[in-house]
């Protein structure tokens, strides 16, 4: 394996690698295939993060191209996820492997992190996944970058942070109204249409977007770390 490859990270939404330019020694933001792309360094190893949209089809068809573009000598998925499980809370680490735990350096669960074909509404729904799975989060791309890494024989490592526990509802009725799910990004002219046809959507939208400004920094720092240490083994 060439150990000057990139590490390529990617994540469903252009809003889970918001803070990632803050991480970055230098980089190149540009589109690439129509995604937002970010190249450069992380504690001066290469990286490439990438946005892929949200769902596994997105996901495993973006990851793929950005395989054959850029060659990485792994892939890490980070983005957010609910919790299934009481004692999985916002703002929480979660991984699927202990050694990731440890790569990581930072507290985080360690269990089935199980991909879902859509937002998961109320603790009903959740806690039946939980109960079918044995999971303790949710996401909906990773069976999807699975899929492609295992397709070209590169290492998987998977990263949440919980953006909604068991008990929280995300306002998906007006999420869908305003995203560019292929592209992962709101896009502002719906956001826009959407407000003033929907005045009682803003405060909704706006608390939404205070719930997840702080889990932007903690994620990229995440990132940073894994990117790092992900480097050295």
């Amino acid at each position: 394996m060439n150990q000057d490859a990139p590490i390529l990270i990617v994540s469903a939404l252009e809003d889970e690698q918001a803070g990632l330019t803050e991480v970055f020694n230098t980089y190149i933001k540009s589109p690439k295939n129509g995604h937002q792309c970010i190249r450069g360094k992380i504690q001066k190893k290469r990286a490439v993060a990438l946005v892929t949209g949200v769902g596994e089809n997105n996901a495993e068809r973006t990851t793929k191209w950005a395989i054959q573009q850029f060659q990485p000598r792994a892939v890490l998925l980070a983005g957010y996820a609910g919790g299934l499980v009481p004692h999985v809370n916002w703002g929480e680490f979660v991984v699927d492997d202990e050694s990731l735990a440890k790569l990581l350096n930072k507290p985080a669960h360690v269990g089935k992190i199980v991909c879902v074909p859509r937002v998961l509404k109320n603790r009903a729904e959740k806690s039946a996944v939980a109960a079918e799975f044995g999971a303790i989060a949710c996401e909906m791309e990773s069976n999807g970058v699975r899929r492609a890494c295992q397709e070209s024989a590169l290492p998987f490592y998977h990263l949440r942070i919980i953006s909604d526990s068991l008990d929280e509802e995300l306002p998906i009725e007006h999420i869908e109204k305003i995203m560019d799910f292929e592209k992962g990004k709101v896009v502002p002219s719906r956001l826009v249409w959407h407000a003033v046809n929907h005045p009682g959507s803003i405060k909704t939208l706006m608390a939404l977007g205070s719930r997840t400004l702080p889990l932007k920094t903690r994620l990229a720092e995440a990132i940073s770390e894994l990117t790092k240490n992900i480097s050295l083994s």
